[in-house]
């Protein structure tokens, strides 16, 4: 029988590494709660479409861990449910198939499914790639028995900077330190400005140093990261619901005219995503509206900027829905979080699921965004323990 992950003996309890993917962590790891995690994929994977698993199992094992995962949890939700699902099922004048088509017994009503993930674009996720690399080096180079480092970027240049000269620069922060009267400093004043710091500087990069006390009767073992601490020096507002529009807009004609319900199934990869990111994505901009000189006139309404409806009216019609995880969503989360369905009220094919696990949101009618069905945690469903994946912690 053919295996997603590694057949193998395991003894390796380190956390995950800066830049280490999902797979390469998960194939090493022999922590009880991520193997109850694994266990479940190879279940998973051995109930998937025979004729997609090898293609299946290599995007497991490869940087696209993410994007087959969702897949694959939502193939085997969709069979769950006691639902017929086929695998790139053919379409009539198309060279291209969505992943899935569903029949619902009794009454066998059909709808298509494509799973995606929405990304970052290739420049930030180059910059993520960066960032990543830039802290594991400050990882295997640097240790400290009583101090840890608060990392901030400031700016970022467009190449990797001087990693070693980074790593002399922070070797003369820590140098000759008291972590003791640092620390007591740190207790009085509650400040991270108190700390000792350094700002280093080159080819576009601004990086701050602080060191952070760790005291004596705190000190951790080797399993612990010398970064305590990183993220960007400056807070920013981040725009989520623009990679969720690019990523269904994609989506939305790829197959041509589909003769039924078609609903994509994405997973925000940004953390956080909201269900008002969601409501943008899709029904556009909140903006406030009223008429001069009447009081109280003032209401909320959107821009026409959404996925579903622009300026001369509603657009993308042949994506009846999208279903979508909660935003902390992850394969170790997958049994705890409620999916929701968000329907599209100008759809050419409307979605009808009946019962099932999905929150519903409809829009009713006075135009507001409404939950039509609550939904419930998949884990019931899927078979899985309350407190799968442990109930073993993640780490001690």
């Amino acid at each position: 029988m053919t295996r997603v992950f590694d057949d193998c003996a395991r003894s390796d309890e380190t956390i995950l590494r800066h830049g280490e993917s999902r797979f390469d962590f998960l194939n090493r790891t022999s922590r009880e709660f991520f193997r109850h995690v694994c266990d479940e994929i190879e279940v998973w994977y051995q109930q998937s479409c025979p004729e997609k698993r090898p293609e299946l199992r290599m995007r497991l094992r490869s940087s696209q861990f993410n994007e087959a995962f969702w897949e694959l949890f939502i193939e085997t939700l969709l069979r769950k449910h006691g639902w017929d699902v086929s695998c790139h099922p053919s379409i009539p004048k198309s060279e291209k198939s969505p992943d899935f088509l569903v029949e619902i017994p009794p009454d066998r009503p059909t709808f298509y499914v494509e799973a995606t993930v929405s990304k970052h674009s290739g420049d930030e996720s180059a910059n993520e790639a960066r960032l990543g690399s830039l802290t594991q080096y400050i990882e295997d180079n640097v240790q400290h028995p009583r101090f840890m480092l608060d990392v901030s970027v400031a700016c970022q240049g467009p190449s990797d900077p001087p990693k070693a000269d980074l790593i002399r620069e922070i070797g003369g922060l820590l140098a000759g330190l008291d972590p003791d009267a640092v620390a007591s400093e740190f207790d009085t004043a509650k400040s991270l400005s108190c700390l000792p710091s350094r700002t280093w500087e080159r080819d576009g990069w601004r990086i701050t140093i602080r060191a952070l006390p760790v005291k004596a009767q705190e000190e951790p073992g080797s399993d612990r990261r010398i970064i305590g601490m990183s993220g960007p020096a400056e807070a920013s507002i981040v725009n989520l619901s623009g990679p969720l529009k690019k990523s269904i807009s994609r989506k939305a004609t790829r197959y041509g005219l589909l003769r039924g319900p078609f609903v994509v199934a994405i997973w925000p990869r940004e953390l956080g995503t909201t269900d008002q990111d969601i409501a943008t994505a899709l029904f556009g901009s909140e903006a406030v509206t009223s008429h001069r000189g009447v009081a109280g006139s003032a209401r909320m309404t959107r821009r026409r900027d959404g996925l579903w409806i622009g300026p001369s009216g509603p657009i993308n019609q042949r994506v009846s829905a999208i279903l979508t995880p909660p935003g902390d969503y992850a394969p170790w989360t997958a049994g705890k979080g409620i999916l929701t369905v968000w329907h599209n009220p100008w759809a050419g094919y409307p979605l009808a699921l009946g019962d099932s696990v999905f929150r519903e949101m409809r829009v009713d009618g006075d135009g507001a965004i409404v939950e039509s069905a609550p939904g419930k945690a998949p884990g019931g469903l899927l078979g899985l323990p309350s407190d799968w994946p442990g109930p073993e912690p993640p780490f001690d």
